[in-house]
C-alpha cells in the first residue's frame, strides 16, 4: 500500500503538477556531445528519424528550451524531457 501511494503521488507531482520526477537517471557526459545520439543510445528515442519527428513536434526539451535543431549539441547540464514521459538528466 505504501508503495501505491508513493507512486500515485509522483505521478501527480510528475504530470498533473508539472514538476520532475523523483526518480531520474542522472548521465555524465562530454560538453558538445551531440543530442540525437545520446538519446539513441540511451534508449529516449527509437531512431534518429523518431528523434527529427519528436524535433519537428515541438516534443523535446533541454534545460526547460525546446530543442528545434536536429544537430543540437549539448552544451550544458539540465533535465532532458522526451515527450510527456521521458526524462533523463544531464551532467556536462
Amino acid at each position: 500500500r505504501e508503495a501505491a501511494d508513493k507512486a500515485r503521488d509522483n505521478f501527480i507531482k510528475t504530470f498533473q503538477q508539472k514538476a520532475e520526477p523523483e526518480d531520474i537517471k542522472e548521465i555524465k557526459i562530454e560538453k558538445g556531445t551531440e543530442l540525437a545520439a545520446f538519446l539513441l543510445a540511451e534508449g529516449l528515442v527509437e531512431s534518429k528519424s523518431d528523434f527529427r519527428r519528436l524535433v519537428k513536434a515541438g516534443a523535446i526539451e533541454m534545460a526547460g528550451q525546446i530543442v528545434k535543431d536536429f544537430d543540437f549539441k549539448i552544451s550544458q547540464p539540465g533535465l532532458v524531457k522526451v515527450g510527456k514521459r521521458r526524462f533523463i538528466r544531464v551532467i556536462v
